[in-house]
Order: structure tokens, then C-alpha cells, then sequence
């Protein structure tokens, strides 16, 4: 559609050294995007180093709209990223990415520039505390699961020659995954795989142990995600998460709440789902999730931090008071 599009992947530009150099790893790796010569950031913000890091960036990006009257749209994958950076770097930058917004009409180059951030957060984690927020202009976009018809239409004819019984086949992993993007692709690309046997309910039901519900599974990437995004942030808030995830395991229908931030984190948590009705509601993600993620590992996880929490009291104290371990003779 006439587009110019870059895509940054934000959890890979760490802050190691300088808000100068991080800002110069962005503008290369937009430049590259483009297709731009190897020096063109480094020469543009190299320009005037007493002005702050934003403000050369700011510039750059000016000539980079410059170069082509086709609008430019960086998407920021990854967002959550930024929560791992210098708190003031982070607002600062959003603050800068606001200004493109609010400048539009006496710098009329950024009519042409959207940015997209992509990632499970919300904004107040990205901003804490603020009494501004720079997002509150943003429009937010909720991706949804696959519904029944597009996996049918979409899967099934990938899977057609299986057998006779493929589109119960294909069913059963709609029920298992609930249409959650990469446990249905996962899930269906073994289901495409070579093997001898007819693809059957059963099949799909070994398949789904093998992949999600083994007794290594939860070491995975995205469970490990799932357990630590539930658990990060203070501990009461921690613990009403679980309180509520709890409610959802016994089959409890949540009427969500669009301001609370509670619902929202457990929905990014990929814990609960959102339900259209009247009123919406929260449940659990899907049978994998349930699975995995039962009411004995609600109770393990409640135990430890328990237990962590009984530990860290003490231990605080005892550093609060500036005493050392004994040495022993």
C-alpha cells in the first residue's frame, strides 16, 4: 500500500554503554532497514554531540523521511524490552516518540511516521508512576486467537491426506489449543509430519502430551515466560493474580474489567483469555495451559514464595543492621 516499513526487535538493543550509543544502534539498524549506507547514522548523529542522544535521533529520522515521500511506519517489537532499561532512558524515549505526534503540525515530515509497539505489557509498566503518560494518544490493537474457521480453512487442507478422520483430528487440536496462535501452528505442524499411523483424536492427544504436558515441558521457553510475567511486579499483586487465576481454574467466569490492571496482567500472562458476552469475561487460555499449569502448581508456586518471603524478612533485617556473617575458627 505505499508503505515504508522497519521493524526494530527492542530486546536486542540492551543498554550497555551511553544513551548515545543506544540511540546509534536504533538509527543503524533503520538506516540498514532502508537500505542506507553503513555511515549515514553514524555521520547524522554524530552532528552536534553536545545536543541530547533524542534530539540527534530526532534529527536523523527527519532526513531519513527526507529520502522518500512514501510513509514510514517503525514497527517496535518486543516493547517489553525497554523494561529492562534505565527507567528515565525508557520515558524519556517514549516521551520522544509522543513529541513526533504532537509536532506534527510545526514539522510537517512527521505526518508521514507511525510507530507500532508490539509486545505484553501495558503502558503503565512501561511508564510507572507517570502523571503524564506519552501513550495515552496511542490506540491500541488487540490481537485475537484463531477462530474455528480460520484453522479449518486455513489447516485443513494441510492435513487433508492424513485420513479419512483428519478434520476431527484437526477438531481435537482446535479444543486442546483454542485457536492460541503458536501452540496451533506447533501442535499442527507435528500433525503434518511424516508417520505410519492415520491421523486420529488420539494422535493428536499423544502429540499434545508429547509437546506441552510432559514432565520437561514447563522448562520450555514459553512457560518459563508465562510463570515469570505472573510473577513479576510486587507481591501483593502477585498474589491476587494467582487468587484470581485460581477462581478461573474451578471454572469461575470472571466479568473483566478494562481498567484492572490485575485482569489485564493475567490476560498478558497468557494465563486467561477474554471472552466476548455480555458482560465479557476471563478464563482460563485453553486445556494446555489448564494442564500444565493446575491447581498443584498454584499451590507449589504459593509455598515457594511463601517461603522466599520468610526468608528475605530476616535476611533484610540482618543487612539493615550491618552485620556480617561470623567467620568460624
Amino acid at each position: 500500500q505505499g508503505y515504508r516499513c522497519i521493524k526494530l526487535d527492542m530486546g536486542a538493543f540492551s543498554f550497555e554503554r551511553s544513551v548515545s550509543q543506544w540511540y546509534l544502534s536504533l538509527a543503524r539498524e533503520i538506516a540498514t532497514g532502508l537500505g542506507q549506507p553503513r555511515d549515514f547514522a553514524e555521520t547524522l548523529l554524530a552532528q552536534d554531540e553536545r545536543q541530547p542522544a533524542s534530539r540527534r535521533f530526532s534529527r536523523f529520522l527527519q532526513e531519513v523521511l527526507r529520502l522518500n515521500d512514501a510513509p514510514l511506519i517503525i514497527f517496535l517489537d518486543e516493547v517489553e524490552g525497554l523494561l529492562q532499561m534505565p527507567r528515565a532512558v525508557a520515558a524519556d524515549f517514549l516521551a520522544t516518540l509522543r513529541s513526533y505526534v504532537d509536532d506534527r503540525d510545526s514539522t510537517p515530515l512527521y505526518r508521514r511516521l507511525c510507530f507500532c509497539l508490539m509486545g505484553a505489557c501495558t503502558s503503565a509498566e512501561l511508564i510507572p508512576g507517570a502523571l503524564r503518560n506519552p501513550l495515552d494518544i496511542a490506540r491500541e490493537i488487540i490481537l485475537t486467537d484463531f477462530d474455528w474457521p480460520s484453522v479449518q480453512a486455513g489447516l485443513l487442507p494441510l492435513i487433508a491426506k492424513k485420513g479419512p478422520r483428519s478434520e476431527a483430528a484437526l477438531a481435537r487440536a482446535y479444543y486442546w489449543t483454542q485457536g492460541h496462535p503458536s501452540f496451533t501452528q506447533r501442535l499442527c505442524e507435528q500433525m503434518c509430519a511424516p508417520f505410519d499411523r492415520e491421523l486420529t483424536v488420539g494422535t493428536v492427544d499423544r502429540l499434545v502430551r508429547d509437546i506441552f504436558i510432559g514432565p520437561l515441558v514447563r522448562e520450555q521457553e514459553d512457560f518459563l515466560e508465562i510463570e515469570r510475567r505472573l510473577c513479576t511486579g510486587p507481591s501483593h499483586r502477585v498474589r491476587r493474580r494467582l487468587a484470581l487465576y485460581q477462581r478461573l481454574l474451578r471454572g469461575d467466569k470472571v466479568p473483566t474489567c478494562r481498567n484492572n490492571l490485575v485482569h489485564r496482567e493475567l490476560h498478558l500472562s497468557d494465563l486467561a483469555q477474554l471472552v466476548p458476552g455480555d458482560p465479557p469475561y476471563l478464563a482460563v487460555r485453553n486445556p494446555i495451559v489448564s494442564s500444565v499449569f493446575n491447581a498443584s502448581w498454584v499451590l507449589r508456586l504459593q509455598q515457594r514464595r511463601a517461603l522466599g518471603l520468610w526468608l528475605n524478612g530476616p535476611s533484610q533485617l540482618w543487612a539493615g543492621c550491618s552485620r556480617v556473617d561470623a567467620s568460624v575458627s
